[in-house]
């Protein structure tokens, strides 16, 4: 965003290589997170094991999402220099794909959290459920 309202090279090429190498990121997360799903899911009760199979469902359909945001970024560093007309439009898609991955991002850390964590959840009647 700073980027834009200075109309920086350089803080919008920098602030570009981070969300790449965010999203890149985000493939050994969800690889790991697959891989200790059974041994939490047998460590949690069964409220816990309820949040876990929504953050799973979360996951799996933020994902796909930040993998767009951090494609996009690419595009845009490479547009920078071989189709500079393409910069503004694509700087533009990446902005709001980086604010709905950092959204739907959210969503998941949220349901996350509730896993482990019962101090967090709601214990009223008609509370969050996952």
């Amino acid at each position: 965003m700073a980027a834009l309202i200075r109309k920086s090279d350089e803080l919008r090429g920098a602030a570009l290589v981070v969300i790449a190498l965010t999203g890149l990121s985000t493939w050994p997360v969800a690889e790991f997170g697959e891989g200790g799903y059974d041994r939490v899911y047998s460590m949690s009760n069964p409220d816990g094991q309820k949040w876990l199979e929504a953050h799973s469902k979360r996951a799996a359909r933020a994902v796909p999402v930040v993998y767009v945001t951090a494609g996009l970024a690419v595009a845009v560093l490479i547009s920078t220099k071989k189709k500079p007309t393409l910069v503004q439009p694509l700087v533009l898609a990446t902005l709001i794909a980086t604010v709905a991955s950092f959204g739907l991002l959210g969503w998941v850390a949220h349901a996350g959290g509730q896993i482990r964590h019962p101090e967090f959840r709601r214990h009223t009647t008609g509370g969050e459920r996952p």
